[in-house]
């Protein structure tokens, strides 16, 4: 199982958080704010009861992934994830600031990913002590 970790909790990473969360991952979310991570949480669980339901199937094995979807209160403890997607709005500073921050909790193997649309990749990567680790969706 992949533990795929996102990091900002708007409309941008919560569709992210759902998208890898209903393709079997392990997710958990960060945001600097808790309330708006367990606020995306909420908003994730709820999208997937009313799919289930209306698809007709029941709870049963579905409330097992539940439990699959959690947060985290501090950004180290996201050092284990396999997948960290940075999805904070699209400032170049604060991205920046975030995706160091990640640099410094992550281990070599850590897939580093960022959901910028309009920001340059290579003007991010650059700022980063492995530029090359850093994608883009």
């Amino acid at each position: 199982m992949t533990l795929i970790a996102v990091v900002g909790t708007g409309t941008t990473g919560t569709a992210i958080a759902e998208a890898c969360w209903a393709a079997g991952n392990d997710v958990v979310l960060y945001d600097a704010d808790i309330y708006a991570a367990l606020s995306a949480i909420h908003r994730v669980t709820a999208a997937h009861r009313t799919v289930t339901a209306s698809s007709g199937h029941t709870a049963g094995k579905n409330n097992d992934r539940v439990g699959r979807l959690t947060f985290a209160a501090r950004l180290s403890d996201l050092a284990g994830s396999d997948i960290i997607v940075e999805a904070v709005p699209e400032r170049m500073d604060l991205k920046i600031a975030v995706l160091r921050s990640i640099e410094d909790i992550i281990g070599p193997d850590t897939l580093l990913v960022t959901s910028s649309s309009s920001l340059p990749l290579t003007s991010m990567a650059a700022q980063l002590r492995d530029p090359h680790r850093l994608v883009s969706f």
